[in-house]
Parts: structure tokens; sequence; C-alpha cells
């Protein structure tokens, strides 16, 4: 995917100030899943991952964190999402994508370096169910409490991710999860550590488990499809 700053954040408000105020889609399951068992643990607690709520999540570039919130973001189910990001030669490589179940028909990509203020019409109306915040450069204070605040009126679902491990010594009053996602090459697992909101201990999946599981729902979806 190429990048095309200033095109694709006009083309984002454009369609923004198209909405009727309704909302143009919604999330029809109660709670948003990953269809993993342990990774939907972290969430129990709380009632699951539904809507109105707020994720922060630490994952560095380069160990593959993203694969833990990519996991709620998967199958022909999966409604709209806009994900923004800032970072440099930033790419996406569909065939990698598709092989995880990521139908990129769902997702609109926007590089923006400063989602707000550039991109506060996406918390004026649920055009879009979840919004991906992918390494904001600055989100000050007052940022948070309009995201936190817009979020819970419209029955969005924020993630956050940061290209960093998040630390329990400086919290975030506005998440209400904060997890630090990572793969951890040598025992082959990917690992997901809550720092708030959950009271386990660190998930660790088995790569090929997540596969596995992946593909049965991919599967599932495919048989689904063939018989309507």
């Amino acid at each position: 995917m190429k990048k095309n700053n200033g095109q694709e954040r006009e083309r984002l408000i454009a369609l923004l100030g198209k909405n009727t105020g309704n909302g143009q889609f919604g999330i029809e399951e109660a709670s948003l899943s990953s269809h993993l068992f342990e990774l939907d643990g972290l969430f129990a607690r709380k009632g699951g991952l539904r809507r109105g709520k707020i994720v922060e999540w630490g994952a560095p570039r380069g160990h593959y964190g993203r694969l833990a919130p990519l996991a709620f973001l998967r199958g022909e189910d999966c409604p709209p999402v806009v994900w923004v990001y800032n970072h440099k030669d930033v790419t996406v490589y569909p065939p990698a994508w598709a092989s995880l179940g990521i139908d990129l028909s769902h997702f609109f990509f926007v590089d923006c370096k400063r989602p707000l203020p550039d991109l506060r019409p996406l918390f004026l109306d649920p055009v879009f169910p979840i919004i991906v915040l992918d390494s904001p450069s600055k989100l000050s204070p007052g940022d948070w409490s309009f995201m936190a605040a817009k979020v819970r009126e419209n029955g969005q679902i924020l993630f956050v991710i940061r290209p960093f491990y998040l630390k329990s010594e400086r919290g975030n009053p506005h998440a209400h999860w904060r997890i630090n996602s990572w793969f951890h090459s040598k025992e082959g697992v990917l690992c997901a550590s809550p720092v708030k909101g959950s009271q386990h201990e660190t998930v660790k999946l088995e790569l090929n488990h997540v596969r596995n599981k992946w593909q049965d729902k991919m599967q599932q979806t495919s048989s689904l499809s063939a018989s309507t």
C-alpha cells in the first residue's frame, strides 16, 4: 500500500461528512471476540470487549505484537475498521494479512501524524465502529478525555497501539485495558500481559495453535458462505 497522506485524509473526511448522523455500520455481537479463549479471557472480568471501550496495546515494532489486536479484527463478520498509522515506510502486505483471515475490504488505512485534531470527525460520528490509532505521536490528556467521551457516546471501540511496552507505574485512566503483547521466538508463543483491567497473568498462545484456530474459523466461514 502506497502512502498518499493528504489524499487519504481528504477522502476519509469526505466520507465522514456524508454520514447522516445515525452511523452507517454497527457491531452486532454483544462483544468483540478473538475466537481465542485465552485471549478473550483477559477481557472477561469487565464483561468482554464491548462497545464504548478503549484498549491500549504495548507492541514494539519487530516483535509481532500486533497479532494480538489483529486477532479481534478478523473474519467476514468484522465491522469496518479505520486504521490510522504514523510511522515511516509503512506498508500492508495483503497476502500476509489475508493468511491471518483479515479481510482488507473492511479496512480503511490513513497516514496521519496528528489524529487529533486532523481526524477529529472520526470521533464525532460513529461511521466506523472500530478505530485503531497505530503509534500516534502525541495524545494530550485533553485528547484522551475527548476520545473517551466520544467512544462511549457513539458505542465505538478504540485500540491505541504503542510502539513500546506499557508500564504499570505510568497509568492511563481513560484506557479500560492496557496490555503488552509480543512474540516469544524461543518458545514459539504469542504473549499478552495485562498491565491494567485484568487480574490474569501473562497469556501464552502457541503460534501453531493460533494459526489452527484461525484456519478453523476461516473454514467455518467459507462453509457457511457456500451453503447460503
